[in-house]
């Protein structure tokens, strides 16, 4: 029984730590700036950009992108 709690405890511990680093929206904000990067000649595609002046761990500001989800416009697959 120690045994199971302790490597419950450890696969507890490391989810905790995996999700604290994804809701940290500076982490989030490069990756985003990665994401631009990569698809930069994506003609149809922008990624918002990141205002990090005015963001923190907590607060991710970025620019407002009017457009249509993808998932509600099939036809973005065939053109």
């Amino acid at each position: 029984p120690d045994r199971i709690l302790r490597d419950c405890w450890e696969i507890f511990a490391q989810n905790a730590r995996i999700v604290y680093e994804e809701i940290d929206y500076r982490r989030e904000a490069a990756n985003a700036q990665q994401f631009a990067e990569n698809f930069k000649d994506v003609p149809w595609l922008r990624v918002p950009k990141m205002h990090l002046n005015y963001s923190t761990s907590r607060v991710l500001t970025m620019e407002y992108c009017p457009g249509v989800k993808v998932r509600t416009k099939p036809f973005f697959l065939f053109k």
